[in-house]
């Protein structure tokens, strides 16, 4: 067995693991190349994988134990593959009894591992694991819309935030009969995190409440309140573009304001984009919003030119030395202010007052999909949000799995879309939630 070219492909797995994770948030991305980036990663994890048991008490055992970031996630994910004995590889091997945490690198491979028996293998670790695993645990099946049945109850009347969110966070997933009432109970939280999860949970469920308080917290000057700004964003609530342009004003809530503009459509924040694109701290980010409501790709003429003492973002995959922790938007390009504005004085007629576009276009249930298919990653996780709350819960494709497993998720939400024609969020509350 040439050992040296298994631990190149456990050293290019690795690398290629923490560059997938980066790439699935990239603005610069689409799914499609991500898709190309993950070929190359599931290769060398196929190499790993056909090495059988000596690699995995040489190799992949060890890395596990490691700590670092990407030989954890590559190791735990090749001791999960379909090929190798479910009695060896089973998680609670990983998560011995006396375990107060899970690593964030095995929590990840959880969540994205298609193996058809690990749901119900968590299921039943969940009862046998302390609390703070529990949680975890819990939060990993509300990824994967499994039902933890047992647990949810005390993990809920705990009255601990991060254990209340994970049963919200299932609650949003998979019809749970007590969930109305804890979507409810969890509306009145005095802690946000809580309190957004359930308002994320009743709004799929369908609840009056969640949509009316959304829009009470929406106006609220805070910066806690910009995820509801994002909500009635989706929703179309009245007064939606005062709300974002006051808060557009004020430079603690811009970044979260920025984001909720872009996801609005409206021809009014487009406007009001372009004179934060003159100011070097917000021009990527206001960018970014501006073309995401009107189609304008940002290249050629409309790239400001770059400073003689910046250095380009280097490419993911050459990119050994760049810090893991570099945020999505330092990739978006800054836009040159003039030539936007001509741009948009020619083009602005086209766009109508009060309508909701998506990069040029007016908002549609269709043109949502296609931001899912075909969009940057970067924003994909809020149009997957909104799709899981205009179809109840029934399509939540998970943006950050494996791209094999998002594609045929869009497939099945592309063909049940109700009409071409998305309804608006008041409307949809007016009809039969889901079971619960």
């Amino acid at each position: 067995m040439r050992w040296d070219i298994l631990e190149d492909h456990l050293n290019e797995a690795s690398f290629l693991w923490t560059q997938w994770e980066r790439a699935l948030v990239a603005p610069h991305y689409s799914l499609r190349e991500v898709a190309g980036l993950e070929e190359r990663l599931l290769a060398h994890l196929d190499g790993l994988v056909l090495g059988g048991p000596e690699v995995t008490r040489r190799l992949l055992e060890p890395a596990l134990g490691s700590g670092e970031s990407g030989s954890v996630e590559a190791a735990a994910f090749c001791l999960l593959a379909e090929e190798n004995d479910p009695e060896v590889v089973a998680p609670s091997a990983w998560i011995p009894a006396e375990a107060e945490v899970v690593s964030p690198g095995v929590l990840r491979v959880l969540e994205v591992c298609e193996r058809p028996a690990l749901s119900a293998q968590l299921t039943a670790l969940v009862l046998q694991r302390p609390f703070s695993v529990q949680v975890q645990l819990v939060d990993v099946l509300a990824t994967r819309r499994s039902l933890p049945e047992n647990v949810l109850e005390p993990l809920f009347e705990s009255g601990v935030a991060e254990a209340q969110v994970a049963v919200l966070r299932v609650v949003a997933s998979v019809p749970v009969p007590p969930g109305s009432r804890w979507v409810q109970r969890a509306l009145d939280s005095p802690n946000p995190m809580v309190r957004y999860a359930a308002l994320e949970a009743g709004l799929i469920l369908g609840s009056h409440e969640a949509w009316s308080l959304t829009q009470v917290l929406a106006c609220t000057p805070t910066p806690d309140a910009g995820r509801a700004r994002l909500l009635s964003a989706m929703g179309g609530a009245p007064d939606i573009e005062v709300w974002l342009g006051e808060a557009l004003h004020r430079s603690a809530l811009r970044k979260d304001a920025l984001e909720a503009a872009a996801c609005c459509g409206l021809r009014a924040l487009a406007d009001a984009c372009l004179p934060l694109m003159r100011d070097d701290a917000w021009a990527a980010l206001a960018g970014e919003a501006f073309c995401a409501i009107t189609g304008l790709v940002l290249e050629k003429e409309f790239v400001a030119p770059r400073r003689p003492e910046e250095s380009a973002l280097p490419l993911l995959e050459e990119d050994l030395a760049t810090d893991l922790e570099l945020r999505p938007e330092s990739a978006l390009p800054v836009p040159e202010p003039a030539a936007v504005e001509r741009w948009w004085s020619r083009a602005r007629a086209r766009f109508e007052p009060g309508v909701r576009y998506v990069r040029g276009r007016p908002f549609s249930l269709e043109r949502l999909m296609d931001e899912l298919e075909a969009g940057p990653m970067r924003r994909r996780d809020s149009w997957a949000l909104e799709l899981a709350i205009r179809s109840r819960g029934e399509h939540w494709p998970r943006v950050r799995a494996f791209t094999g497993a998002q594609v045929r998720a869009l497939m099945r939400a592309r063909g049940n879309l109700p009409s071409s024609r998305a309804m608006s969020f008041r409307s949809l509350l007016g009809r039969t939630a889901r079971p619960n």
